[in-house]
Order: C-alpha cells, then sequence, then structure tokens
C-alpha cells in the first residue's frame, strides 16, 4: 500500500525532522501557502498536491509562486466547492478550459455540508478551514490508501513554520476565531484513535 502525507504548516515542523520522512511518501500533499526552500530538513521538498482555498487570484497566484507549484505538473485541489467567486479566481489563474477539463479536484457541495454539520452547526461562522478540507478530501480522494499527518496543532491563533512572524492572529475586538478549531481538532483525534489516518513519527519516536 502506498503512503500519503498531508503537511500543514505549523511551526512545530521545525523541531521534528521529518523531512526524509514525508520525501518516502509517494504522495505529499501541501496547504495554501507553503514554502519547501531552505526547509527541506524539517518539511522535505517533494510536492504531489497542491490544496488550496482558491480565495482571491493574485493570492493564489503568490502561493503558486511561493510554494513552487507547477500547475501542469502537480495535482490541484480545490479544498471548498468552486463555486462563486472561488470558481471565477480558479478560472482567472488557471484558464476556463482547464476548469472544464477537471484540472481541480473539489470537494463538492455533500461533503462540505457534511463537514459544516459536524463540526460547524454551532459555530458563528460557517467556513471550515482549508486544513481540516483538506484531509476530509484526502480521505476520499485516497481511501484505500495509508493517510500520514503532521504540520497540524491545537492553537487557536496559528503560526507558520516558514516566517515567525507569520501568525493568524484574532481580528481586532474578536475573542474568536473564524474557524471552530477545537472541533477540527477533535475530528483530527478521532480520525487518528480510528486508525483512518496517523502522525508522522518525529526522529525521536521512531
Amino acid at each position: 500500500m502506498l503512503d500519503v502525507c498531508i503537511v500543514g504548516n505549523s511551526g512545530n515542523l521545525l523541531k521534528q525532522n521529518l523531512g526524509k520522512k514525508i520525501d518516502s511518501c509517494h504522495d505529499v500533499v501541501r496547504i495554501q501557502k507553503f514554502k519547501r526552500d531552505g526547509f527541506e530538513e524539517h518539511v522535505g521538498a517533494k510536492l504531489t498536491v497542491a490544496s488550496l482555498a482558491w480565495r482571491e487570484p493574485n493570492q493564489v497566484r503568490e502561493f503558486i509562486e511561493f510554494g513552487g507549484i507547477d500547475v501542469e505538473k502537480h495535482e490541484l485541489w480545490a479544498a471548498h466547492p468552486l463555486v462563486g467567486e472561488r470558481l471565477h479566481t480558479a478560472i482567472a489563474v488557471l484558464g476556463q478550459n482547464k476548469i472544464w477539463e477537471g484540472k481541480v479536484l473539489t470537494s463538492g457541495p455533500d461533503l462540505y455540508s457534511r463537514v459544516i454539520k459536524d463540526l460547524y452547526s454551532d459555530f458563528w461562522r460557517k467556513k471550515p478551514s482549508t486544513g481540516i478540507m483538506t484531509i476530509e478530501l484526502a480521505l476520499q480522494r485516497f481511501k484505500d490508501r495509508k493517510i500520514y499527518i503532521c504540520g497540524f496543532d491545537n492553537t487557536l491563533e496559528k503560526d507558520h513554520y516558514y516566517d515567525p512572524d507569520h501568525i493568524d492572529h484574532f481580528p481586532p475586538g474578536m475573542k474568536v476565531n473564524g474557524h471552530n478549531w477545537e472541533k477540527e481538532w477533535e475530528r483530527i483525534q478521532d480520525l487518528i484513535k480510528s486508525g483512518r489516518i496517523s502522525y508522522v513519527k518525529d526522529k525521536n519516536n521512531g
């Protein structure tokens, strides 16, 4: 059975030296804005899938350049359904033909609705993170494969391994984030306990 690794962007990656283990996986999925150059020891260099939110054309183009994503070579995912502005962004970046030809694998409305129902029914905002949607999409896309994760954490304000000053702080005056991180973390732990996903082991744990 071939292995899949989903690499999040948490600063905890810099403590684990997982690069070689990540690169040993057949497929490596990376999320949103990520950087490989200069961080290979910790995050590896391999990339087969880039999972993006497709929020705004200039942002997506920045992420593609920053992460060295080859839109002709790498598999592209839309962690959120490609509708409305997200669809317009994908068309603007890739061209209409590539979208109609299915160049981007999307989570689809059924999966998205299920995640909202399970994790966001009582939350003020109904927008799952790209990270949790990427995990859910991977469970569908690679349903017969062993899936590993790393670079995720349970913090409410997220840091990023590639820039210590890049932190997703709460908006001014707000005491809660726009994502239900607590429920998403519970979902990740439930998936681990059930054996559907596993952590990549760090250098001290085999």
